[in-house]
């Protein structure tokens, strides 16, 4: 640990270096001490080894600036002058502030946000999804539209209708195509509709609604 003023006066040659020694000793220990150097510059360093602080002076040579913390007993650096902000904050989610935050503080505010995503969670959701509703899927007829839809194109609603499938009471070997009521929104095909134009035949596939 050393300090000095870093002005080499005129002197004999012993002492010349002697001075020069010390003002060398000075910058490699970043002119450490329990107090502040007494002749300071802007923007020198300082470590203050009272309280363990990195500080460098300021521009105008009027204060110090902490930088940040030497830990001693474990060997790191430590940076300073960041702010911890509230758990309220992190759960508002608009501040833009760099931040301290741990762990337990992200968690916190994940817990208070609303339930974790778990398997049950999901299938809670999935489960109460009402007919019809964005991400939910359903069996599809044309309407009375003559669609060509491969899998992953998209249609309105209104050229669709809900179907399923029954027998043909007049025809054992052909399935009966039931429909009832036109779905909102816009649906993904997640089948095929090729064309046919004998009645009912391939006119029903599976749908995703995606808005």
């Amino acid at each position: 640990m050393s300090q000095h003023d870093f002005d080499i006066a005129n002197q004999t040659a012993p002492s010349f270096r002697s001075d020069l020694n010390d003002a060398l000793a000075a910058l490699a220990s970043l002119s450490s001490g329990a107090t502040a150097p007494s002749t300071t510059y802007s923007n020198m360093l300082w470590y203050d080894t009272a309280n363990n602080l990195l500080k460098m002076r300021n521009e105008s040579d009027s204060a110090w600036i902490t930088i940040g913390t030497l830990n001693q007993s474990t060997n790191k650096f430590e940076v300073d002058n960041l702010p911890t902000l509230t758990q309220a904050t992190w759960e508002a989610g608009t501040n833009t502030t760099e931040a301290v935050v741990t762990p337990a503080k992200v968690k916190a505010a994940i817990d208070s946000l609303g339930e974790k995503v778990t398997t049950t969670t999901v299938n809670t959701a999935i489960a109460s999804s009402t007919v019809g509703a964005v991400g939910t899927y359903a069996l599809l007829a044309r309407g009375a539209s003559t669609l060509v839809l491969d899998p992953g194109d998209t249609t309105a609603g209104s050229n669709l209708e809900f179907a399923g499938i029954g027998e043909n009471g007049f025809d054992t070997n052909q399935a009966l195509i039931q429909r009832a009521g036109t779905p909102a929104g816009t649906w993904r095909c997640m089948g095929y509709f090729y064309a046919l134009s004998n009645g009912n035949a391939g006119r029903i596939s599976l749908f995703l609604r995606i808005s």
